[in-house]
């Protein structure tokens, strides 16, 4: 596992590190903010409280970028510079060289960070004093699946290119929530149960701001490496419940789960850091 791989992971620092049981593991680093979700749409306002509409993203800017490659369901590499230089020229020509055989999946946008018309995604993504060049990767719900400073390996770059499943739990622990990870589907039994206190819980309005449900398939190849890091084997044959959230892996459960036990690995995962 690169190192690259391991900033990628976020929660999942706590599963590589030999943490993968009860209790929470080490703090995982900050990364940056994503970008936030589209606001619920909300009744006409009277004349008194209308608000001006939010600004147009400008087109050609690297969040402009970022919403349509999103809409086209691919992955964005963002080359940040603030200079043209040998460090910005080799990341350059290494990702170039990684991502050609990958096809349609993934496209490239450069970010000089000193341009004002890129204010917004520097300010968002709380680059101003990142070390440069970076490359972040961010899938297309958003999540940021790595974020590599100054130098890269072709491999780092396509190994952030990783599981709708892993993608989504990024996307949840990045927004601040609890995770919890229903690894199941075709080739495992016990899903139903295995749902029954993931249902309870996501169920309860106390948790709707709080928790996220994801499913990963451990069929998938692309999720291959995420269940190496949970040390879970994709040929168990078991349904599995991972409770994630910053602060690393909470509980990991097979087969029934229970209200309690997950309310208490939620609880777990509170005590250790925030999640929203």
């Amino acid at each position: 596992m690169t190192k690259a791989r391991r900033v990628a992971m976020l929660a999942l620092f706590a599963a590589m590190s030999g943490a993968a049981g009860s209790g929470c593991g080490p703090e995982a680093p900050v990364t940056p903010p994503l970008p936030r979700e589209p606001a619920a749409v909300a009744p006409p306002a009277t004349k008194a409280e209308a608000t001006p509409p939010a600004p147009a993203v400008p087109s050609g800017t690297a969040l402009a970028t970022m919403e349509r490659v999103a809409r086209a369901g691919r992955y964005l590499y963002v080359l940040c510079r603030r200079e043209e230089n040998a460090g910005a020229e080799g990341m350059r020509e290494t990702l170039a060289r990684a991502l050609k055989p990958l096809g349609g999946r993934a496209e490239v946008v450069e970010v000089d960070v000193r341009d004002p018309a890129e204010s917004p995604f520097v300010k968002q993504f709380a680059l101003s004093r990142a070390p440069m060049p970076l490359v972040l990767v961010l899938a297309p719900n958003g999540a940021v699946t790595a974020a590599m400073p100054l130098r890269a390996s072709d491999a780092q770059f396509r190994e952030a290119l990783v599981g709708p499943g892993t993608a989504e739990s990024l996307k949840g622990i990045q927004s601040g929530r609890t995770v919890l990870l229903c690894v199941q589907g075709g080739s495992t039994e016990q899903n139903a149960e295995a749902l029954e206190g993931v249902g309870s819980v996501a169920a309860d309005p106390q948790y709707k701001d709080k928790v996220r449900v994801v499913t990963l398939h451990p069929e998938d190849p692309d999720e291959a490496a995420t269940l190496r890091n949970l040390k879970l084997d994709p040929k168990a044959g078991e349904a599995v419940t991972v409770v994630l959230s910053s602060a690393g892996v909470a509980g990991t459960f097979r087969g029934v789960t229970t209200r309690a036990v997950l309310e208490k690995a939620i609880s777990d995962c509170t005590s250790c850091g925030p999640t929203g």
